[in-house]
Order: structure tokens, then C-alpha cells, then sequence
């Protein structure tokens, strides 16, 4: 009796909000020309193949129909509209439940992303970064060979390379990683489970936040959190334990660096809450690695592609590196040749 009880409540505030919700939208400028909604849900997004629905829609309705569909129209209203564009929206779902708060991605305009975004560029700046170039060489002599032996996995290739790179200068690991790394496989899978949850309409919370008091609606954000905050926590700890093994000697100078070590030493100089140091570096690894991977292998399919573009590969690469060198170029176009479908 009491769940029912509950449940009209719930209904009857609901009702509430949405009456209050049109209202307020009606004294609002009017939105500008898109697709037709349903009436309490919204729009029906596309559930495959987003991009092209996309650019139908962008056009049949024009290129910035809440979906920015031109790359001028983006940066008309980056330029002007900018302090308007500062904040983020309030995500229950994704930031609020499954971070706990703790992410940065869609952190709110506030003293935490402030404080966030100084202990980042601190550890990132090109002056911090020059540090990481021998793991970045290192690891891109591997993807070479890697490549030369097995072209047809080009792809699986690149995702090594960027998960090796990102790991070892986030949380200083110096062996070989593969894609099939314990810890990668969950990193990934706390990706994957970040995408479906930010998947717009996933979480209907978002549009209506009364219904975060329903019991158990939230139930398995709340588990994939647990799951994600023990895998950045567990990560860090082992940083921790290695830095208490390390003699003063080690810290002042061959100890290897990694951002999470930074984080860990400057803590209090950053003002960071403990509960926030697993996320700030487990982001690392959500940041750097699919976009890396994606971009090389990007580049490796439209070389593939455009042939013509090598000539003028070749032309740069004669200007900045000399003649002497050129057998570098010829070794990428046999890779090239190798990796190009028939």
C-alpha cells in the first residue's frame, strides 16, 4: 500500500513539473525548425547510424537545429556565444550517479573544474610532456613492427599502442601492454558503459530528475560505479606502493614519472579530495585512448586512400628531414601497400 502511495505521489509531482516545464517553454523564444517530438518524450534520437540522420536532418531543418551540423556554424557559435557555452548541462545519470560527482567531463562550471583543470596542465604542459616522448618512442617502434609483421591487424595495433602509451604515463607501467590486458578489458568496458549511459534518452532522468526517487531505477548505474571506482582506486594504490618502496634518491631522480605519481605528491597543493584522485587519473586513460587510436588508424585508412597525397608527403618530409632519410618514407608506403585492402 505504501508503494502505491508512493507511486501517485510521484505521478502527481511528475504531472506537476511537466505542466510547469511547457509552460516556461512557451514564454521562451521559440526553438529553432527540427524534426517533430512526442509530446512527453521529446525527440526519438537515431539508434544506428546517428551521423547520417544527422546530416539529413541538418539539410532538411538548417545547420544548427540543436545538432550543429557545420563546422562554421560550430564556430560562429563558439566565438560569439562563448561565455553562453562555459557550463555544462546537469547529467544525473552519467555525472551525478554513475561518477558520483567525481567526473570531469561534464563537471559544471565551478571552483572543482577550475581546480581540476590547473592539476591537469600542470601535469600535461609541454614542458611535463617532453617527459613522456621515450615512452611515446618506445611504444611507436613496437607499433611499427607490429604492423610489418601482421598489417591485416593494423587496427588492433594502433589500440595497443594507445592503450601502452596512455598507461605508462598515467600510471608509469613499463611492460608491454596488450589489448587483452586484464585492466585495459575494464577500462574499456567503463568506456563503453559511459557511452550507452550518455546515449541521449537513455536515462529519462535527465529530463525529468523526479525520477531518481524511484527504488531501484538507478540500480545499475550505482553497481557500475562500485565497479568502476574499485578499477581507478586499485590503479592508484599500486602507484602508491610503489612510490613508498622508492628511496629519496629514486624520487628526486630515476624514478620513473607517471601523472598519477604527480597527483598522488601534490595533492594538498591542488586541494585534491581523496575520493577524487582515482577518477582525475582514471579520466586519463578515457581521454587518450580511443581518441589516439582512432586517429591513427584514421590516418592509416585515408592514406591508403589517397595515394595522390604522398607526393606531398614525400615533398615534407624531403624538407624537414633530407634526402638521406628518405628510406623512412618508402618503408611507411610498403606498409601502406601492405595494409590497403585488394
Amino acid at each position: 500500500m505504501a508503494f502505491i502511495t508512493a507511486a501517485y505521489a510521484l505521478i502527481v509531482l511528475a504531472s506537476i513539473w511537466i505542466v510547469k516545464q511547457q509552460y516556461q517553454a512557451a514564454r521562451r523564444s521559440p526553438l529553432p525548425p527540427g524534426p517533430p517530438g512526442r509530446w512527453l518524450l521529446g525527440n526519438t534520437m537515431p539508434k544506428s547510424y546517428a551521423p547520417f540522420q544527422f546530416a539529413r536532418w541538418t539539410e532538411q531543418y538548417g545547420p544548427d537545429f540543436v545538432i550543429i551540423g557545420r563546422h562554421q556554424a560550430a564556430v560562429d557559435i563558439m566565438e560569439k556565444e562563448g561565455a553562453n557555452l562555459a557550463d555544462r548541462p546537469r547529467s544525473i545519470a552519467v555525472q551525478e550517479t554513475l561518477a558520483d560527482g567525481m567526473g570531469m567531463v561534464l563537471e559544471g562550471s565551478s571552483d572543482r573544474l577550475r581546480r581540476l583543470r590547473r592539476v591537469l596542465h600542470a601535469g600535461l604542459q609541454p614542458k611535463v610532456a617532453q617527459t613522456y616522448e621515450p615512452i611515446q618512442t618506445r611504444n611507436a617502434k613496437n607499433l611499427v613492427i607490429d604492423i610489418l609483421n601482421d598489417p591485416k591487424n593494423h587496427q588492433g595495433h594502433a589500440m595497443r599502442y594507445a592503450a601502452s602509451v596512455v598507461m605508462s604515463f598515467t600510471y608509469g607501467k613499463t611492460t608491454p601492454t596488450s589489448y587483452t590486458d586484464p585492466e585495459i578489458v575494464a577500462v574499456n568496458e567503463s568506456l563503453a558503459r559511459f557511452g550507452r549511459a550518455m546515449k541521449p534518452g537513455a536515462y529519462l532522468v535527465d529530463t525529468y530528475p523526479i525520477l531518481r526517487f524511484v527504488p531501484g531505477y538507478l540500480s545499475k548505474l550505482k553497481a557500475w560505479h562500485q565497479d568502476e571506482l574499485a578499477l581507478f582506486n586499485g590503479q592508484l594504490d599500486a602507484v602508491r606502493r610503489q612510490i613508498s618502496s622508492l628511496t629519496a634518491v629514486q624520487r628526486e631522480g630515476t624514478a620513473r614519472p607517471s601523472f598519477a605519481r604527480f597527483i598522488l605528491e601534490h595533492q594538498k597543493q591542488y586541494q585534491l579530495e581523496d575520493k577524487e584522485l582515482g577518477y582525475i587519473a582514471g579520466g586519463m586513460f578515457a581521454a587518450g585512448s580511443d581518441t589516439t587510436a582512432s586517429a591513427i588508424i584514421i590516418m592509416m585508412m585515408a592514406a591508403t586512400i589517397h595515394t595522390d597525397a604522398q607526393a606531398r608527403v614525400q615533398e615534407e618530409l624531403d624538407s624537414v628531414v633530407g634526402r638521406t632519410r628518405r628510406r623512412l618514407y618508402f618503408f611507411f608506403v610498403h606498409l601502406l601497400t601492405e595494409i590497403a585492402p585488394d
